[in-house]
């Protein structure tokens, strides 16, 4: 398929200038000849002096050359889940998972996700009237096994028995509006 050139509509358009500014993209096809004509900057020019610099400040680097054979095994690096292999890559572009396992080998990449897509890594929505009551519980017992642990740790023992009466009045059906 030929492109059109942009600015002279005449030859057939062989690089796509990309410009982003104020975080506007505008995108335009040109020939070779109004690619040279615009005056935009080759950076992979040999005669350019930018190039030049950047090869130098790559140099001061002072990292070591790869072989092409190092550079596929970087490449082919990428997490995969242990169980059925499948690559972060392959997550990335169909979002979604193959086995239980990829929860854990992708953890960061998914929570990530699951921020960007919903506004937070944890479920914040409404829960359905016959669990709320049982999560609220659980809560607060966790809550409550935290302080357990502090008052024990602080050895304020009295203070560590009221607060395994109150786990176990909870943990047996209790209400968990008790008095703080």
């Amino acid at each position: 398929m030929q492109m059109t050139c942009d600015e002279c509509g005449n030859d057939n358009a062989s690089i796509n200038l990309i410009d982003m500014v104020g975080g506007q993209k505008t995108e335009r096809l040109l020939c070779q000849n109004c690619y040279d004509a615009s005056g935009v900057a080759d950076p992979f020019s040999q005669n350019d002096v930018q190039k030049n610099d950047w090869m130098e400040a790559l140099n001061e680097l002072d990292v070591p050359p790869m072989t092409p054979e190092e550079i596929r095994t970087e490449l082919l690096s990428e997490v995969r889940c242990n169980e059925c292999n499948y690559s972060l890559t392959e997550f990335q572009k169909n979002g979604r998972v193959r086995c239980a396992e990829d929860y854990e080998a992708f953890a960061p990449n998914i929570e990530s996700l699951l921020k960007n897509l919903h506004g937070a890594a944890v479920h914040t929505g409404s829960v359905p009237r016959r669990i709320k009551d049982q999560m609220a519980r659980s809560h607060r017992i966790r809550q409550l096994e935290n302080e357990l642990g502090i008052a024990v740790h602080e050895e304020d023992y009295e203070a560590a028995a009221a607060l395994r009466d109150r786990i176990c009045s909870l943990r047996l059906g209790g209400d968990h509006q008790e008095d703080e």
